[in-house]
């Protein structure tokens, strides 16, 4: 199967990304599967910046964009800022990856960080070690999915129940500056706003927040493996301002390249591995009920289906498991005569390759439900419960909850985003961003 993969990138192009001049004294480029090690090897305590008093595993998903520079794919909460601020410091120094050598199905790579084992021996009776935790979550109305820590909600609370609808202030825009600490009972204390450009937007939202501080909705505090509660710090910086009559714009959580994959559309014909926007089927259709609706088996069949979706939204170099081989031609007319929305790579369509996996069901063995998950998911990797398989039930009913404010708010997005389909494929920059656009 490894030959199979390595066949389907070389076929459709894909070639090594040379180092930047900017990278000209970096490592030499690494392999995905080394990047992990590299990272827990050159992180070092932050002795300096730590006040916490515990210090535990922090765990973390990174991938690589088309030019080979690791980005961090999943949520990063860290039991104080300084952890986080060492992180994101050692992934931006990152070699590049060796992007000929990557594996479509092997994108993400899980890093574990043990800062326990780091403590200077002169600060170890100061910092206790608390091992695996899991981070504390805010969900006001109880639909938060299990990967999720709900910081962008609870952005999101602030911004609509403690700033004002309306300011003074047009066309503003700046970067708050936020900090807060999450107790073990799961209230919030401690809460710090500052603006870089001090001014009138600045003094009204930190007079609003300090009124609000006591109507805050409890979070679910982080707990150790051991069941025993702790308190967290967590720092943000948040995108503010107002529009042409000085409405509030949504608040926007900022994130650089070292926590998105940011990379430009490449200028080459090549395959984009892991694009900004994945490709998708038109329309909302599930591809693997496609599948079993156009193709007849007599028993269960498994398939692993790796293909290229071209700019124009067509397939391309379609390879299936030797299981399938028998319906090769079936397979690959229902593959033919899909609809796909391109991948985007910095807004512009790019080739990609598409990895599904699913079964084949004779129809007398159907149940209502068949879905084929592609496998560029990263909740997997996550241990101790902190994350779990990217598709979740209560995940989607709280996506479809959030759909339906939104269409009712902004009847606009039913056309302009198309529907709930590519909604649900978006992250939450790229929606919010839309709202921005329209000057909600």
């Amino acid at each position: 199967m490894f030959r199979l993969i390595i066949s389907l990138i070389t076929a459709v192009g894909l070639m090594p990304v040379p180092l930047q001049a900017d990278d000209a004294e970096a490592v030499p480029a690494l392999a995905l599967t080394e990047i992990p090690q590299w990272i827990v090897d050159n992180v070092a305590f932050p002795e300096q910046d730590c006040e916490l008093g515990i210090a535990g595993k922090e765990k973390f998903v990174i991938s690589t964009d088309w030019t080979g520079r690791i980005f961090i794919a999943s949520p990063l909460n860290t039991l104080h800022p300084s952890y986080e601020k060492e992180i994101l410091d050692v992934v931006s120094r990152a070699p590049r990856c060796k992007v000929n050598e990557v594996n479509p199905d092997d994108l993400y790579q899980s890093v574990e960080i043990d800062f326990s084992s780091l403590i200077p021996k002169h600060r170890k009776q100061d910092v206790k070690p608390i091992g695996d935790w899991r981070p504390a979550s805010f969900s006001p109305d109880g639909n938060l999915s299990p990967f999720d820590d709900g910081r962008d909600l609870f952005i999101d609370w602030i911004c609509e129940n403690c700033c004002p609808e309306r300011f003074e202030v047009c066309n503003y825009s700046d970067t708050l500056e936020l900090s807060y600490v999450v107790r073990k009972d799961g209230r919030v204390c401690n809460v710090k706003l500052q603006c870089s450009n001090s001014g009138h937007l600045e003094s009204s939202i930190s007079t609003a927040v300090e009124s609000a501080i006591k109507k805050l909705p409890k979070w679910k505090p982080a707990v150790t493996s051991d069941g025993e509660n702790i308190e967290v710090n967590v720092y943000d910086r948040v995108v503010v301002g107002t529009d042409t009559d000085g409405r509030r714009l949504p608040w926007l959580r900022l994130v650089d390249d070292t926590q998105r994959n940011l990379a430009p559309a490449p200028c080459e014909d090549i395959v984009v591995l892991n694009p900004q926007t994945k490709a998708f089927v038109k329309d909302g259709q599930n591809i693997g009920r496609l599948l079993n609706d156009k193709i007849r088996v007599g028993m269960r069949t498994p398939y692993k289906i790796q293909m290229v979706i071209e700019k124009d939204g067509t397939v391309s170099e379609a390879f299936i498991n030797d299981e399938m081989v028998a319906y090769t031609d079936s397979v690959s007319s229902v593959l033919k005569a899909t609809a796909w929305e391109p991948a985007l790579q910095g807004g512009e369509p790019v080739r990609t390759i598409c990895v599904l996996r699913g079964n084949l069901i004779p129809s007398k063995d159907r149940k209502q439900s068949h879905r084929t998950h592609n496998t560029d998911r990263y909740g997997s990797f996550m241990g101790y419960g902190r994350y779990v398989s990217f598709y979740d039930a209560d995940y989607e009913k709280a996506q479809r909850i959030r759909w339906a404010k939104l269409v009712k708010a902004y009847p606009s997005l039913q056309s302009d985003i198309y529907g709930y389909s590519k909604f649900r494929r978006m992250n939450r920059n790229e929606y919010l961003e839309s709202l921005i656009v329209r000057g909600r």
